[in-house]
């Protein structure tokens, strides 16, 4: 049923809609011309941040929001890489918030207490939108933890393109498509997966670099301004359509 299931959805349809180029080539070589074949990034409304309350965290604070799992996530890897960092940084705290099993919060919570970080760590509990997003816009620095994995390979994470609409320093695991539009230094910081001393001195070097970092972060967010932007993948697909019915 799957493999039919594919062929209905890719063949009998006029276009098909890819978020990543890693699934343009798979459908290609599963026989799908590629006149049919259109990539479209993830996209962001970077308005969305612009309006986000008053600071939640008076501290100095890393944060990261999404997905709270250990294997596909790697936020094991983000704790491990905070309890290196905060050795010499005592005073920014790390901000983990997001939806997790009450097993996965256990394992969570163990490892930061065997890592001796608890009064360090704020695990955030269910969160409003609004103030998800103000969690996002007042952190310091942001972090996407990712693994390298058949589905980073196959998306391009929408949490990725909120972090750089913030105009905040961001750092990414250097995984997917990741590098297509990011630049170590140059508009985000990207370091290799399951490598948290690599991430340790990727945050050192951030905090004690940050007016650099800050210009990274304004010149990551000119990305969700035209790339990223709604509106800008918006006309591309209006465009590809209009290609379609001719």
């Amino acid at each position: 049923w799957g493999k039919l299931k594919f062929r209905m959805e890719t063949f009998l349809f006029d276009g098909v809609l890819c978020i990543s180029r890693f699934l343009v080539d798979y459908h290609k070589a599963h026989g799908v011309p590629e006149k049919k074949l259109f990539l479209v990034p993830s996209t962001v409304d970077p308005t969305r941040f612009s309006h986000t309350g008053l600071r939640p965290v008076p501290d100095p604070y890393i944060g990261y929001f999404g997905s709270l799992t250990f294997k596909r996530d790697s936020v094991d890897v983000l704790i491990r890489a905070f309890a290196v960092f905060s050795q010499s940084n005592t005073h920014t705290k790390l901000v983990l918030g997001g939806f997790c099993s009450l097993s996965m919060r256990e394992e969570m919570n163990q490892l930061i207490r065997d890592l001796r970080i608890t009064e360090r760590v704020i695990v955030v509990d269910y969160l409003s939108r609004q103030e998800v997003l103000t969690y996002i816009s007042h952190a310091d620095v942001l972090v996407m933890a990712r693994s390298r994995d058949l589905a980073s390979m196959a998306s391009y994470p929408s949490k990725l393109t909120e972090f750089l609409a913030t105009g905040k320093p961001v750092i990414c695991m250097n995984v997917g498509e990741v590098a297509d539009f990011l630049h170590d230094g140059e508009n985000a910081y990207l370091v290799e997966p399951s490598d948290h001393e690599g991430l340790a001195a990727k945050l050192t070097y951030v905090f004690e670099h940050y007016e650099e970092a800050k210009e990274a972060g304004i010149r990551g967010k000119e990305l969700t301004q035209t790339v990223f932007h709604y509106n800008y993948q918006a006309k591309r697909i209006l465009e590809y359509f209009q290609t379609l019915n001719r």
